[in-house]
């Protein structure tokens, strides 16, 4: 995570250290949600979400919008 972090900071217009942060995030919600942990999970996905969302509205990419709409079902699962 502290690796993708950085390659993702170091430079914010790489699309492929972007995806790869943000998918950190991601699975990282998932172990939370299996601790029932969901407030921490909620954190997870709302930063994966921050990450993926410029891109899918930048790009317009399906991959990018799948992404954005997986994100927004783990979150709305736990706010719900």
């Amino acid at each position: 995570m502290a690796i993708a972090q950085r390659l993702a900071d170091a430079d914010p217009n790489n699309a492929g250290w972007q995806a790869d942060l943000a998918a950190c995030y991601g699975k990282l919600g998932e172990l939370h949600v299996a601790l029932g942990d969901k407030p921490e999970a909620l954190r997870l996905f709302k930063s994966g979400r921050a990450i993926v969302a410029p891109l899918a509205e930048q790009s317009g990419h399906q991959v990018w919008r799948s992404n954005l709409e997986s994100f927004d079902q783990h979150i709305a699962a736990l706010e719900g």
